[in-house]
């Protein structure tokens, strides 16, 4: 996989060496890394909702897991509006008559 490689390669030894860094992702990508980070199960993955454009603060432990809740930054309000947009999409609705 591309990005685990550029993560092993490149990110992680810029995180380890005490740097900070910012990372751009496309929604696939991005829920690729938190699954790996988080440890998230491919079960529970499909259950994480990260709206386009907002982004997320991760800490990271020294063993590169990602500790404490994840933190979106920006309107709050606004961020959890885009999060139930992106729920809705997978919901149908139906017309009983």
């Amino acid at each position: 996989m591309f990005w685990r490689d550029y993560w092993n390669e490149r990110m992680a030894p810029e995180i380890l060496s005490g740097k900070t860094i910012l990372m751009s992702a496309h929604g696939n990508s991005s829920r690729a890394i938190l699954k790996h980070l988080d440890g998230i199960s491919d079960e529970d993955i499909i259950n994480i909702t990260h709206p386009t454009g907002v982004p997320i603060l991760l800490e990271l432990d020294e063993n590169l897991h990602a500790v404490g809740p994840h933190q979106f930054l920006g309107n709050q309000e606004a961020i959890q509006a885009a999060i139930k947009k992106v729920e809705d999409q997978g919901k149908v609705k139906c017309d009983d008559k």
